[in-house]
């Protein structure tokens, strides 16, 4: 069974990939180039077949940490290595046990 460790250390291992919204990885790709943010956790986590699956999606991550009980305050979750912060209009709110790079989006065009 994959540590919280393990996991995040594979993820951050990933540090300076492309980000490209909606981009779809393979977990047998060993060292993809680019990811949007939950592919980046449902990767890490398929890649250490972790248990329940990941879903692809935020807010299906967001839903998959409630149904799993792993939802917790911000303030705890900053703290907590390996928590997904998620942020959907409003107060951002926190769970799971993957991590979560922040990726900035490329800026629109105005």
């Amino acid at each position: 069974m994959a540590t919280v460790l393990e996991l995040v250390s594979l993820l951050v291992s990933q540090k300076g990939d492309k980000y490209v919204f909606g981009h779809e990885v393979s977990p047998d790709e060993s060292d993809p180039t680019m990811f949007d943010c939950s592919e980046l956790a449902e990767w890490g986590c398929a890649r250490l077949k972790i248990k329940p699956k990941v879903p692809d999606g935020s807010w299906k991550q967001f839903r998959h940490c409630k149904k799993q009980g792993t939802i917790v305050a911000v303030e705890r979750a900053i703290l907590t290595p390996g928590a997904l912060l998620f942020r959907f209009k409003g107060d951002p709110v926190a769970g799971g046990r993957s991590v979560q790079r922040q990726s900035k989006r490329p800026p629109r065009n105005k």
